[in-house]
């Protein structure tokens, strides 16, 4: 029986995880951005027609002078609570799906040519050239196959995280697998 190259025992998302990556992948995703460009400007075009609307029957400085900073300050109290609104939403989409997949423990075994997810009644295989994408941001290592699933590994709590990485960069290179690190990401 072939040997593992590398292995984590006890295997197990943790809700906080699962978190990071719907926040990472959504903070990536051009459909996300492209939504939020097209948002802000209809908030400008909204404010700006309020501001106009507002000064229709010649210039009216009081209205100017009230409306300019609130409409400013309006544009920035909006996207801090939209961002909390959708953390909050993810959050509780986390929990339900946690429950949900009853998150068991499992095995990961990353051997030469593929890695096995072992759960207590099955087995999963990913042979590597079914991986999408390898991701590495400061806490998490997300590895993303064709199936539209992902593996999401804590660096923080997986031992010998470093041999890990410098396997996984093998089998990016040897497979044209894409390898992003992108260590300063932020939540915002």
């Amino acid at each position: 029986m072939e040997q593992p190259f590398f292995s984590i025992s006890n295997y197990k998302i943790s809700e906080q995880d699962y978190l990071t990556y719907l926040l990472y992948d959504s903070s990536k995703s051009k459909k996300a951005m492209t939504a939020k460009v097209i948002n802000n400007i209809l908030f400008v075009i909204i404010m700006l027609s309020i501001l106009i609307y507002g000064n229709r029957e010649g210039f009216n400085i009081e209205f100017t002078i009230i409306f300019s900073p609130l409409a400013i300050t309006m544009f920035f109290v909006r996207r801090i609570m939209g961002r909390n609104l959708y953390h909050k939403k993810l959050e509780t989409y986390v929990k339900k799906n946690i429950k949900r997949r009853n998150n068991q423990n499992s095995d990961l075994l990353f051997f030469e040519k593929h890695i096995v997810v072992s759960e207590k009644a099955s087995e999963h295989k990913f042979f590597f050239n079914g991986i999408k994408e390898i991701t590495e941001i400061k806490d998490i290592l997300f590895i993303k196959v064709l199936e539209n699933n992902v593996l999401i590994i804590n660096k923080m709590t997986t031992q010998n995280i470093n041999i890990l990485q410098k396997f996984l960069n093998g089998i990016s290179a040897e497979n044209n697998i894409s390898y992003s690190l992108d260590l300063e990401w932020k939540w915002n």
